[in-house]
């Protein structure tokens, strides 16, 4: 991690626990954010953070009858 909190592709999916390639796939279908600079394509924390958020999901039992 850099000093502006940016992870490379590598970091950003150890963090998620996701393969690179699950990571890159998220991407290019436009599921998670990333910031580019150059060639580079890195994530900060808040778009980790976010993605993490969004993926939160509560199973209502449903009753039976």
């Amino acid at each position: 991690m850099s000093d502006l909190g940016l992870f490379t592709t590598k970091e950003a999916a150890k963090m998620l626990r996701l393969s690179e390639s699950a990571l890159n796939k998220l991407r290019y279908e436009g599921k998670i954010a990333f910031v580019r600079l150059g060639s580079k394509v890195l994530f900060t924390k808040e778009q980790l953070e976010n993605f993490v958020s969004g993926q939160q999901f509560i199973y209502e039992q449903k009753e039976t009858k």
